[in-house]
């Protein structure tokens, strides 16, 4: 009622006429601005523009119309109106309150009827509250309502117009509405033009005219969402639809592509299946297929039987392999669903020995072509043309593929025919373990793993965890071979970036160095972080090659190389963020280290403007310099602007080793653990 009652003043305002709130009991003569429509501005995307001059019209057939008053008794809601069929409780309950505090704002338009009554045609809702507040004693009978008497063209189209107008119908107001113009034989295109809306949405709207009457009764309380109801009409009858309703209820606030899912539960919607596009249109309905589409998917779009098209691929793999079988001469050819064999894949291992991947050769001619194809892939966003040239591109190195096996032995060699990403791709030179000689002996750690495939998982955990604990007691005794292990685990995190499960050391390093540096003050330009660079460099240049591999060339090594390498990638690993957590800064973790190094953080930072007193309060500037002793100059300081008195401080500060109080440690006895805590000085 706001909304519209805001619109309605509106539209007087830019008329330059000032309407006053009035009483039901007003003059026809303060009233008749009351019942001016304003022509339909622009709505949402979904509407289509509507046709300013024929509202112009009718508002200027409305302007010479008199106001009668007309008492309540007399005026019943219209056949004429577009939302005579369905109204919202909730919508009617707050325009009743609202007429009966501040009285009704506009009047009405009625025509006459047969049986000598007056058909409201626009303000069916207001008649609604009206006869509500009848029905509750508010009103009386012979209570004078404001109304417009026209004739039934006029009634009708200015019941259009107004509808739209004043207030966006509720959706279930639209769908009565609607139908009630289809009823009459009016098409979609029709309706839209009077309404004011798209031929799409009018469409849309009578679609869901077919949903069960409980499912729009839900709607009309509010109790069901216009896209839950849209994703409803998906099912094929009334019965499916309650059904699946039902089901959805269970959930909390069930999305529509929820419901969706469980209307096509045995069905793919069209945009992800690329195994639809593999088998193709033509093929998926010649077997039989239907795709499912309604006026709520765009184009392209729909629902496909999943099963069909899963049976349709496999059935297309199968007659590619057979003929790659007859025309290439292999011994042996299988399918594949889950993309290409990879020699990485230990389920693969297992059962297959894979070639190594090797770059087709080309014929002058093919490598023309697929560098242009190629280039044309790097120029292109259009997914559909990518699509295209990966297809050309792969048929390229199919051929090529193909004319390096022609001449090769193939006896029990295969070829398996793979489905990845909506393309076939054919894997050549496949052996099956099982065809393969038996080894006597293994020969590689893959040789060796497979040697214990035979038994149960449970005994080879168990076996692992003896071997484990043996190796721990006897490595024990050799404490240079467990620092050079030690050493070269770190070594792989501090050096050699990425994870490294095959160590047996199960020890890790967190290397914090690169979130250290871009919150600190100085970034990359700080004297420590320059020195830890430099640091990095020359141990990385004393490492041998293919060190990553192996630990046994750190026992070669000098013990105090050894532990100096030790010591950096150890050192790597210091932090102690201080962080603000309710309120409060961590305390540090660094006292204790700091003290036994008799470390000073003025060997390595001084503070700057940038850095440090440019992020400061003026008040904290001259604490600082007052802190560090310099009284003078933070009674200088403390008539400066901020700027200049960061930069002031900078300057009075340069070389004097000042660092603040809150980034030293706390001075304690001198025995670990001990109770005897001596005061800072």
């Amino acid at each position: 009622m706001r909304r519209g009652t805001q619109r309605n003043i509106t539209f007087h305002q830019n008329r330059r006429t000032n309407m006053s709130q009035q009483n039901v009991n007003i003059a026809a003569s303060e009233s008749k601005e009351s019942s001016s429509l304003k022509t339909k501005a622009p709505r949402r995307n979904t509407k289509a523009r509507t046709d300013v001059a024929a509202a112009v019209a009718i508002e200027r057939a409305l302007e010479k119309v008199d106001i009668e008053m007309i008492p309540l008794s007399r005026l019943a809601v219209s056949p004429l109106n577009v939302r005579s069929r369905v109204y919202v409780q909730s919508r009617i309950d707050s325009l009743a309150a609202t007429i009966q505090n501040v009285g009704l704002l506009h009047n009405l338009i009625a025509h006459d009827m047969p049986d000598g009554m007056l058909g409201v045609a626009c303000g069916g809702r207001r008649l609604t509250a009206l006869q509500q507040l009848l029905a509750r004693g508010v009103y009386q009978p012979d209570q004078l309502i404001p109304v417009k008497r026209v004739s039934d063209d006029l009634a009708r189209a200015a019941s259009m117009v107004e509808n739209g107008e004043r207030e966006d119908m509720h959706p279930a107001e639209q769908i009565a509405g609607f139908q009630a113009l289809a009823d009459e034989g009016k098409t979609p295109a029709q309706i839209g033009a009077l309404m004011g809306y798209s031929t799409r949405h009018v469409e849309r709207s009578l679609r869901l005219t077919r949903l069960a009457p409980a499912i729009l009764e839900e709607l009309a309380a509010d109790t069901i969402t216009i896209e839950q109801c849209q994703a409803l009409t998906l099912a094929d009858s009334h019965a499916r639809q309650l059904e699946v309703w039902e089901q959805a209820s269970g959930y909390h606030n069930p999305s529509a592509e929820m419901i969706r899912n469980l209307v096509t539960s045995s069905e793919t919607e069209i945009s992800r299946s690329s195994k639809f596009a593999f088998v193709g249109r033509d093929a998926y309905l010649a077997a039989g297929g239907t795709v499912r589409v309604d006026l709520f998917s765009g184009e392209g779009e729909g629902y496909i039987d999943t099963a069909l098209v899963e049976s349709l691929t496999l059935e297309k793999l199968q007659q590619t392999a057979l003929a790659v079988k007859e025309e290439e001469g292999f011994a042996w050819t299988e399918i594949r669903v889950e993309g290409r064999m990879h020699t990485w894949d230990s389920t693969v291992k297992r059962a297959y020995v894979v070639p190594e991947y090797t770059c087709p050769v080309y014929t002058p001619e093919e490598d023309v072509q697929v560098s242009e194809l190629r280039e044309g892939l790097t120029l292109t966003d259009d997914n559909a043309q990518q699509t295209l040239l990966k297809m050309q591109i792969a048929a390229l190195e199919n051929t090529a593929d193909k004319r390096r096996w022609a001449a090769l032995d193939k006896e029990k060699t295969g070829a398996v025919v793979c489905y990845e990403r909506g393309m076939c791709f054919i894997q050549r030179g496949i052996q099956r373990v099982s065809d393969l000689p038996k080894k006597t002996a293994p020969a590689t750690k893959d040789d060796m793993q497979a040697l214990s495939e035979g038994y149960s998982a449970a005994l080879v955990r168990a076996m692992s965890c003896e071997r484990s604990l043996a190796v721990q007691a006897a490595l024990t005794s050799k404490p240079d071979i467990s620092v050079a292990m030690l050493t070269w685990t770190l070594c792989r995190t501090t050096f050699h970036h990425g994870r490294y499960e095959n160590t047996p050391m199960k020890i890790s390093l967190t290397d914090n160095s690169s979130a250290l540096v871009s919150d600190s003050s100085s970034k990359e330009e700080g004297k420590a972080w320059q020195f830890l660079q430099q640091q990095k460099s020359e141990w990385e240049a004393s490492l041998p090659d293919n060190w990553a591999q192996d630990f046994r060339w750190l026992l070669d090594w000098p013990t105090d190389a050894v532990l100096g390498l030790l010591g950096f990638c150890s050192a790597r690993a210091v932090c102690s963020f201080q962080d603000r957590v309710y309120g409060c800064s961590e305390t540090s973790t660094l006292d204790a280290l700091e003290t036994v190094m008799d470390f000073d953080l003025a060997d390595w930072w001084q503070p700057t403007a940038a850095g440090f007193f440019g992020r400061m309060s003026k008040g904290q500037i001259v604490g600082a310099l007052t802190e560090a002793g310099k009284t003078g100059n933070a009674k200088d300081a403390d008539k400066m602007k901020k700027g200049d008195a960061a930069e002031f401080a900078e300057q009075s500060l340069r070389d004097s080793r000042w660092v603040p109080a809150w980034m030293k440690p706390l001075k304690t006895g001198s025995v670990p653990g001990g109770s005897d805590a001596v005061k800072e000085d």
